[in-house]
């Protein structure tokens, strides 16, 4: 019965075999000729698989898988247009360093006449996604078990296996298997440079701050007593939001995101300690969230120091184990290092975007809306936010009950990521609500997809920031004094769209329309969709900052030395 199984077995079924060994219980994809029978085969391990209307929906879902579970998220797409159609959603995954696997096709050679013929590994390297490719079955597992080991490490990578190996029959290939199940990730060595600059700069601080980012995650309570020691208040970058909740030294999310009332505490930090941070345009608010700091940065990528501005400190280490050896060797602070009354106020004082209300004719404010949503919705969520001018709105207001489960989809800077990433996310952590945040722009360019969520009853809320425009544009255009009428769309009726293809759906143009939502929004189990008409004259603070800095580089260029 075995040798019979063997006999029969083709590449594609081998491949389904070394999924289910690595444990992957859902994969995404969107069938082509080439990778319908391997889709098929995975009922036969019982490995899930979310099918979306998109390549790019569909590799971003397997990216937000990833990112909401920690799993390795596994797409299959078909080659040459699917993959170009996949092409930004890879490049988004690589350049956030999430645990992607594609598994493609490739045209055999051989066949010049395959319209589908494309440079695929070029491609692929040239946006910083590792390629693995099958010339013969024999070498099938090699290459599965080093695209899977690079997709574990963070590097997203692709499977690529000609059309005639997939196809292929597995027998005689069974006893020259060389591949094992795949290396276990194994965490890095703490390395740790000289400590006494920062220390140096420590002891020439007043006011302090510590910023942890996604790479400094880790027990809570050594950066609390290290703040505790040095007089510093706490801070996080966006994608570690959430990690200093209920401490009354915790500023929030510094930079482009931060509330409108710790905004001017930041301006008086003379020094910032950043854990894992990256210490991007966002969380310097683009020169203007803390323009008086001097920065030392402490991670274990010398890469990331400097990246995105100037770093006067630079230590190799893991952040979370610098943090804790600067607790040991900090000297108590003196009075000027000690937590100031008037600080701590405001700190307490907390309000998000200040007491604004530009509601009118043309929508709600966006401010009050996200406000108002945060209120309302429950507290165990995931928050995903596309790109375009709006996410500022959301990316502030709302809260997250612990890190890891807010995330910007703009690593590669790109528009309508949302929606799929969003679905993924759901898929992988349907115990939460999943909040998305679109804009109409990106919305429009993913609109079919909304149907995978009605598909899967995800427990999804799509919020759309419905300004009629891209925003983003809007914006630069009258910043310049330039005519913006070339970025504006006609309103488009998304509530009525969405109930065409089964989505649940309410327009909303003002706070009595959210309120009542209220019923519906606080405990969302199936798809939702929110209209939301705003008042798109209302300019995102991230970009107040961005404009800030382009005026003063070029007033400075204009300078004379």
């Amino acid at each position: 019965m075995i040798a019979d199984q063997a006999a029969r077995a083709h590449v594609y079924e081998v491949v389904v075999d070394q999924l289910a060994e690595r444990g992957t219980r859902t994969t995404f994809g969107l069938m082509g000729e080439d990778t319908a029978a391997l889709i098929t085969d995975l009922d036969r391990r019982s490995i899930g698989y979310y099918h979306g209307w998109h390549e790019n929906a569909a590799t971003a879902m397997a990216e937000g898988y990833s990112w909401a579970t920690g799993e390795v998220g596994v797409a299959i797409i078909s080659r040459g247009p699917g993959l170009t159609n996949g092409l930004t959603a890879a490049t988004t995954a690589a350049k956030a360093g999430h645990r992607l696997l594609i598994i493609t096709a490739e045209s055999s050679p051989g066949r010049e006449s395959d319209l589908k013929i494309i440079g695929q590994r070029n491609m692929l390297e040239a946006v910083g996604v590792a390629y693995f490719n099958v010339t013969e079955p024999v070498a099938l597992l090699d290459a599965f078990n080093a695209a899977w080991d690079a997709a574990v490490s963070g590097a997203a990578s692709m499977l690529a296996i000609p059309q005639s190996v997939l196809h292929a029959p597995w027998a005689g290939i069974a006893d020259r298997r060389k591949g094992s199940a795949g290396s276990c990730e194994t965490a890095p060595t703490a390395r740790h440079g000289d400590l006494r600059p920062a220390l140096e700069l420590l002891e020439q601080s007043s006011t302090p701050l510590i910023v942890v980012g996604r790479g400094g995650l880790g027990e809570r309570a050594i950066y609390e007593g290290l703040a505790e020691r040095i007089g510093a208040l706490l801070g996080t970058t966006f994608l570690a939001k959430g990690l200093f909740a209920g401490s009354p030294l915790d500023v929030g999310v510094v930079g482009g995101f931060s509330d409108f009332s710790v905004r001017p505490v930041l301006r008086q930090v003379d020094c910032v300690l950043a854990f894992g941070a990256s210490m991007n345009g966002f969380t310097r608010g683009h020169g203007t969230a803390t323009p008086n700091a001097r920065i030392a940065q402490f991670d274990i990528d010398p890469a990331a120091f400097g990246r995105y501005g100037p770093t006067d400190v630079a230590v190799t280490g893991d952040a979370l184990m610098c943090a804790q050896l600067l607790l040991e060797g900090a000297s108590a602070p003196d009075e000027r290092r000690l937590h100031k009354p008037e600080i701590l106020r405001a700190v307490a004082d907390r309000d998000v975007f200040g007491p604004v209300d530009e509601s009118n004719a043309e929508g709600i404010d966006p401010r009050v809306l996200t406000v108002a949503l945060d209120r309302l919705l429950p507290a165990d969520r995931l928050v995903i936010t596309d790109g375009g001018h709006h996410l500022g709105f959301g990316a502030t207001a709302m809260r997250v009950s612990e890190p890891g489960r807010a995330r910007l989809t703009t690593d590669f800077a790109a528009v309508g990521m949302g929606l799929g990433t969003a679905c993924g996310a759901a898929i992988g952590r349907p115990e939460l609500a999943t909040i998305l945040f679109i804009g109409d722009g990106g919305l429009a360019m993913t609109l079919g997809d909304l149907e995978t969520a009605v598909r899967f009853q995800l427990p999804l809320v799509a919020v759309v920031m419905n300004d009629r425009a891209y925003g983003a544009e809007r914006h630069f255009l009258d910043l310049e004094g330039l005519p913006h009428h070339h970025s504006q769309f006609n309103d488009i009726d998304f509530a009525a769209v969405a109930g065409g293809l089964g989505m649940e759906a309410v327009t909303i143009r003002s706070t009595a329309d959210v309120q009542a939502c209220a019923p519906r929004l606080t405990q969302p189990e199936t798809p939702l969709l929110l209209d939301c008409k705003i008042n798109g004259a209302v300019r995102a603070q991230w970009l107040v900052d961005l404009d800030a800095a382009r005026r003063s580089a070029e007033e400075r260029s204009m300078s004379p030395a």
